[in-house]
């Protein structure tokens, strides 16, 4: 049995990781763009927790924090850039280094450089590493950083690592939670924090343009393959007509998810450089992190994104790859078994199938490449 002194993670090169931070004065933390509740919250208690040992540290996302994050401890002081070279850049829930955005800039200069992450699908970046694909959040990966180098865990950085965990895990009702989540967050209420409070303000509560955003995706809803898969799309008019912004849609993923019946939910976001970014999530072991990386994302089994050129060819080629993933494909309204589905994609728009190699072709010529395999995938 794991007790809070025996974490049954690994983390690699800790020591080097504390040594880095111990020896470095100037510290920049930085988390990936478009950020969520496990980003913001684990800069901001790394950034508390190093703070305390008197370092001097700057806290950076390429985009706005979300208004249910602004009233965590340090939120206001998150910034785009910063005016010099640190000694030491620390990633935080970033699986790759173009998650940073224009932050990677800034990384790069740096003496030495960290990261801190638990994505299933990465590409490692920094010169030292604490990673662990197992744990659900970030969060708990920061905890473990600070409770290693003896710094106290003070309500604000309880209230900033209890809101990564919360907002990961779906509030507790994603995979990938184990004993040692709970245990971390026992210790984080015993600092005195409202956890109904705080669950309200960082995961519960919805803004009016969220609702609204969630109205007009859940209207424009369409079902396939007997609605085990749900998609919809958002488009710039949408966002002007409710005066939102893109992070005012990043619940709404898990409003489709949440619709009986539905395995596989895909969310395509227009964004004001006419891209499509794209939210995946999946339910009962279907790995969206593999579809996601085929179009060049990433995530995790259960969540995972993308961003591509927008394109009606293109979303057409997503949908049957997520199709395929989800082992049904209707070919003249029959269905196949996955040996061939294996070797077979379906264009859901039209009647013509594709040899696997053909279809390849297909996304290679736009620009994308295909290489989901589907018996790795389930």
């Amino acid at each position: 049995m794991h007790t809070m002194n025996e974490p049954f993670w690994i983390l690699q090169g800790v020591s080097q990781v504390k040594d880095i931070l111990m020896n470095s004065e100037n510290i920049a933390i930085a988390g990936h763009r478009n950020p969520d509740g496990d980003s913001i919250g684990s800069i901001l208690a790394l950034g508390a927790g190093l703070e305390f040992l008197g370092k001097n540290v700057y806290l950076l996302c390429d985009d706005p924090v979300p208004e249910r994050y602004k009233g965590l401890y340090g939120a206001s002081r998150i910034a785009k850039k910063f005016p010099f070279r640190v000694d030491c850049a620390v990633a935080v829930d970033c699986g790759s280094r173009e998650m940073l955005g224009s932050a990677a800039h800034f990384f790069d200069l740096a003496e030495e450089t960290i990261e801190i992450d638990h994505h299933r699908s990465r590409v490692s970046f920094a010169r030292q590493s604490i990673v662990d694909t197992e744990v659900a959040s970030a969060g708990e990966l920061v905890y473990e950083l600070l409770e290693c180098m003896d710094i106290p865990i003070t309500g604000e950085i309880a209230r900033c690592i209890l809101t990564s965990i919360i907002v990961e895990t779906n509030s507790f009702r994603l995979p990938g939670i184990h004993s040692r989540t709970f245990e971390i967050c026992a210790e984080l209420l015993k600092t005195g924090i409202d956890m109904k409070e705080l669950s309200e303000t960082v995961y519960w509560k919805t803004s009016r343009a969220t609702a609204a955003l969630t109205g007009i995706s859940l209207s424009k809803c369409k079902f396939v393959a007997d609605g085990a898969l749900v998609w919809t799309e958002l488009n710039t008019k949408d966002f002007e007509k409710t005066g939102s912004t893109d992070a005012d849609a990043d619940p709404v993923p898990e409003r489709m998810q949440s619709i009986q019946g539905v395995e596989i939910a895909i969310l395509f976001r227009e964004t004001k450089d006419k891209k499509w970014r794209i939210s995946f999530r999946s339910k009962n072991g279907l790995n969206v992190a593999h579809l996601a990386e085929t179009f060049g994302g990433g995530g995790h089994l259960n969540a995972a994104g993308c961003v591509v050129r927008k394109s009606k060819k293109l979303q057409k080629h997503i949908l049957s790859c997520a199709n395929n993933l989800l082992g049904v494909l209707m070919i003249d309204k029959k269905r196949i078994t996955n040996k061939k589905r294996e070797n077979v994609c379906f264009d859901l728009y039209g009647n013509n199938t594709f040899a696997a190699g053909e279809f390849s072709q297909m996304l290679l010529n736009d620009t994308v490449s295909l290489q989901l395999n589907i018996s790795e995938s389930r």
